[in-house]
């Protein structure tokens, strides 16, 4: 059986801008949130409950956040790296088609 694959070029340049994109609003997102907890380290929050507070915004949400935004940086990578190589076997197999109907040999 014959297996058709059709891929909208444009569309998966967006959808991997796309990635990126959403990669710097998280950055974004991360600065602010790093920030506002540092302010209420200077400004004085203490207690047991501020520092549970900020073990779990240090040690849990920041780091996610942070692997979020790796995560969505590679996965725009890998989709753009995933578009060159269908491109490129799309321009190979044009290439040897057109050279058949010419009849020049492969």
């Amino acid at each position: 059986m014959a297996v058709n694959v059709h891929l909208d070029y444009e569309q998966c340049r967006a959808i991997s801008a796309g990635f990126h994109t959403d990669r710097g609003d998280i950055d974004q997102l991360y600065r602010q949130l790093k920030n506002s907890v540092e302010q209420l380290h200077n400004g004085g929050w203490v207690g047991e409950a501020a520092d549970r507070w900020y073990n779990v915004m240090e040690g849990e949400l920041l780091p996610a956040v942070l692997r979020l935004s790796n995560a969505q940086g590679s996965i725009g990578d890998s989709t753009q790296k995933v578009l060159l190589i269908i491109q490129q076997a799309d321009e190979g197999c044009k290439s040897i088609f057109s050279n058949v109907l010419a009849g020049k040999s492969f």
